[in-house]
């Protein structure tokens, strides 16, 4: 089969399509199709040369369409319209997973977008939030993490250190309010006891708040490559999901994978995970999520590993990627038909 595959962002850039856009390529090439990724991101051809596919940056409009003819299907991991063509008789092989809300609703980009999705094949949404938002039928299939490299190799009882959060550091990753339920607890903190892992716009202003608090001591700002992490979840007994807005939320499922008790937030995608293995608290409120901290620190909850390994086989690469394929063989059959 050969697949044509959209994806905005890629590497060199950091986050979480750029990494499922890469595994899913490469799980879809170790199963003999013919896949081509064209980006919005700019490469070197160093870094093209890193991957195993071919990728097109920033293709021009002949490109572009010369892409759709040859692909068996067109497959947008979120939806990317400068990337897409527009000629109808292509909709019929477009399958778009919507990774993110359409924005602001009723502007015009957001009704250019609901547009293009009600045209295409078929919709797939990594979340019941995102389906609900965009109000389109279609299917949930979730996102994956990676279990080759997200696994428990350090017993609780040895890991020196209390928390941790991954991920960028902006506004709607939560990262204040995950700063502010810290202070309420320092005395049960020690030095270094927390790390935040990830960049972002508000880094230095995060790092100022901590400052105010006048509990900076407790914390480690670290940037760490996404294939190191696992070892810094191994070293830490709690792991903090605290976003605002949160589709779905990768590092929950790496956190847990990697033997973290798991503090979420109970907001969007982060609200549909199981609730006897993860704890909750009611978004914004820092107040409910130092006491979660406090009472894990004290006497932690922990999940048995059976129990954790069976839910999270269910989003493993291989189970996700094939329910892709699977949609992808179909409607290749029925476009030949």
């Amino acid at each position: 089969m050969k697949i044509l595959f959209i994806s905005s962002q890629f590497y060199p850039t950091l986050g979480g399509i750029p990494t499922i856009s890469q595994y899913l390529i490469e799980y879809f090439i170790k199963q003999k199709n013919n896949t081509i990724l064209i980006t919005k991101t700019e490469m070197t051809k160093y870094e093209k040369k890193l991957f195993n596919f071919v990728i097109c940056s920033n293709p021009s409009r002949k490109k572009i369409n010369e892409l759709h003819e040859w692909a068996d299907i067109v497959f947008h991991n979120n939806i990317c319209l400068s990337l897409s063509s527009i000629r109808l008789k292509y909709f019929k092989k477009t399958i778009v997973t919507s990774q993110y809300w359409l924005g602001r609703k009723f502007s015009f980009r957001y009704l250019i977008k609901k547009i293009f999705l009600k045209l295409s094949a078929q919709n797939i949404f990594i979340s019941k939030s995102i389906k609900e938002h965009i109000n389109i039928s279609g299917k949930i299939i979730p996102n994956f993490y990676n279990e080759k490299l997200f696994y428990n190799i350090k017993p609780f009882s040895l890991r020196k250190r209390k928390i941790i959060f991954v991920g960028r550091t902006t506004d709607e990753k939560g990262v204040d309010i995950f700063i502010r339920s810290i202070k309420l607890i320092e005395k049960k903190l020690n030095k270094g006891d927390v790390t935040i892992v990830g960049i972002g716009n508000k880094l230095n202003e995060y790092k100022k708040l901590k400052k105010k608090l006048k509990i900076f001591n407790l914390f480690n700002f670290v940037k760490k490559k996404y294939n190191e992490l696992n070892k810094y979840y191994n070293n830490h007994r709690i792991h903090v999901v605290p976003s605002k807005k949160e589709p779905f939320g990768i590092v929950t499922l790496e956190g847990c994978a990697s033997g973290c008790i798991g503090v979420l937030s109970n907001m969007y995608g982060l609200s549909e995970f199981n609730k006897k293995i993860f704890q909750f608290y009611n978004n914004n409120d820092f107040v409910k999520l130092a006491y979660l901290l406090k009472k894990n620190i004290i006497k932690p909850k922990i999940i048995n590993n059976n129990i954790k390994k069976k839910y999270l086989s269910k989003f493993h690469l291989d189970i996700i990627a094939n329910k892709y394929l699977a949609i992808f063989n179909k409607f290749k059959k029925n476009n030949n038909d």
